[in-house]
């Protein structure tokens, strides 16, 4: 799926023509192309099995700054104990107060992609959202309101499956499952 058809479903939605460039400068289209900007990030930032990265080192530069990556969305430390956060390009120390780093650190990232570079099913509700959200600021109301929200809601449920099946995860390995089943997991996630 590419970002000029997710923008003409957009604007199909709402009676609009087609357009032929992501950059038409056509002020519904440019509209259009803000909005799925929007939600492109909102969704991605959750972090998903195709977006996220986890153990990921990083190694300070020669001025002992740790840049974050250009498409970071979120950015955390695989170590608890170690609290970092992004500060404008580069990655803040929270419990020393520095920006400056003298060893690598292993941090968790999730990455903005390219809506081309995403799965069939993210990329699916990308679109649903993004119609959904462009309907409802274009004032769309009635049944076609429903029919969008329930579709947005099918390709959430697929992509949530998607990840879950991806990740390997079930009850059983929850935390609060690990706790149960053996105490001593529990010291990790106080």
């Amino acid at each position: 799926m590419t970002e000029l058809e997710i923008i003409n479903s957009m604007l199909a939605a709402i009676g609009v023509n087609k357009v032929t460039s992501v950059e038409s400068l056509h002020p519904t289209a440019i509209a259009a192309r803000d909005v799925l900007k929007r939600v492109n990030k909102y969704v991605q930032a959750r972090g998903w099995y195709f977006n996220e990265v986890r153990n990921l080192t990083l190694l300070p530069n020669s001025a002992n700054e740790i840049v974050v990556p250009n498409n970071a969305l979120s950015i955390d430390s695989e170590d608890i104990a170690q609290k970092v956060v992004p500060r404008g390009r580069v990655l803040y120390d929270m419990q020393r107060n520095t920006q400056f780093f003298t060893a690598p650190v292993t941090v968790r990232v999730v990455s903005r992609l390219d809506i081309e570079a995403l799965p069939e099913m993210a990329a699916e509700y990308i679109r649903t959202s993004a119609v959904y959200e462009f309907f409802v600021q274009q004032d769309g109301e009635g049944d076609k309101l429903t029919v969008l929200k329930n579709a947005q809601t099918e390709a959430y449920g697929m992509l949530n499956r998607e990840d879950i099946k991806w990740r390997g995860v079930n009850a059983l390995q929850s935390p609060r499952a690990l706790s149960v089943l053996s105490p001593r997991h529990n010291l990790r996630y106080k």
